[in-house]
């Protein structure tokens, strides 16, 4: 068995962790296919086979690779990618792998309709949790859905730090769907309110000159990272992870985050709030409220209490041989 992971992406964030994490826990073959840049590397690393693609026409290219090397399904990650392998011809098996619970799929509209039009041609329609099949507003044939869980790497045991320097962190890419301006005018008010705090921001993208530009106009104690590889260290010397995007499909993030004990605050949308709770963090529904939850826990250092829960509460999704049995009857019930 032949699989090839499509991406329209060159970079590494949380659809392309997931895409990695999967292939490292296949049986048989796979490819990782996408437009090349930065992923490359991350990918020679991890010895995964990498295809790149080029800007022009895509469904050539692809249909061009999958005779090539003989592709037996294409697991196609996120809108554009799903769309593009639904023309491929019958004898390849389509698999349409939905990260997040972006804002089309609740309302009539081109991506919604055209995604409905398509959903014929796939295999399987894959989803981290319930929460894409309850929102979409076209009702999709029961036997095509699949929910996949996540799988998050075991993480190396960090020793809980007694004095932490970061107050409140951000981890996630510098565009508006994850809504970085909204952590800085938290931060900022919280400031106002004569907190000294300390932030952190980790993530690169199109919003990266805005972020840094209200820092320095409001001379807020922060320090911008970029992209980090590997965060642990960072998130660890963390007090709290807030994620104030405008929509989530899980948070690989987030569970990290809680892997390694630091409390998550969210907005109350997409998958994340399956795992984040009172005993790990806090899930509201207005920035007011995330003021007001970050007080909270920040007063007298109640963040601690949380730390054994938010380690607990996301154990299960770092069950190797769980998710190895999910791919398999993924892949295997053709």
């Amino acid at each position: 068995m032949k699989v090839l992971h499509l991406l329209f992406t060159d970079r590494l964030s949380g659809a392309e962790k997931v895409a990695i994490n999967i292939i490292k826990n296949t049986e048989g073959f796979a490819y990782y296919c996408s437009f090349d840049g930065p992923i490359r590397t991350i990918l020679e690393q991890s010895e995964i086979p990498f295809v790149s693609l080029e800007k022009g026409n895509l469904y050539s290219q692809l249909y061009s690779i999958c005779k090539k090397n003989q592709i037996d399904i294409v697991h196609a990650h996120d809108f554009k990618a799903s769309i593009v392998a639904s023309f491929l011809p019958k004898s390849i098996t389509v698999i349409s792998h939905i990260h997040q619970n972006p804002s089309w799929i609740s309302k009539k509209g081109l991506k919604s309709t055209l995604y409905h039009i398509r959903a014929r041609k796939f295999f399987k329609i894959v989803s981290v949790s319930e929460n894409f099949f309850n929102e979409y507003i076209f009702s999709l044939p029961s036997n095509k859905k699949v929910i996949l869980p996540n799988y998050l790497l075991p993480m190396k045991e960090v020793q809980t730090l007694v004095k932490k320097k970061y107050d409140l962190i951000f981890l996630g890419r510098l565009e508006p769907v994850k809504n970085p301006i909204e952590y800085l005018e938290i931060f900022n008010t919280l400031t106002k309110k004569g907190l000294k705090l300390k932030g952190a921001i980790l993530g690169d993208g199109s919003l990266r000159d805005e972020v840094s530009e209200y820092i320095d106009t409001n001379s807020l104690d922060i320090d911008m990272f970029g992209f980090v590889h590997n965060p642990e260290s960072i998130i660890s010397n963390s007090k709290i992870m807030l994620v104030t995007s405008l929509w989530e499909g899980f948070s690989l993030a987030a569970a990290e985050s809680l892997q390694l004990g630091v409390p998550v605050i969210t907005y109350n949308n997409g998958g994340i709030t399956e795992f984040v709770n009172d005993m790990n963090g806090a899930i509201v529904d207005s920035k007011q409220e995330m003021v007001e939850r970050i007080l909270n826990l920040l007063e007298n250092n109640r963040y601690r209490s949380l730390e054994e829960g938010a380690k607990k509460s996301i154990r299960s999704y770092s069950d190797s041989e769980l998710f190895k049995k999910r791919l398999s009857d993924l892949y295997g019930n053709r």
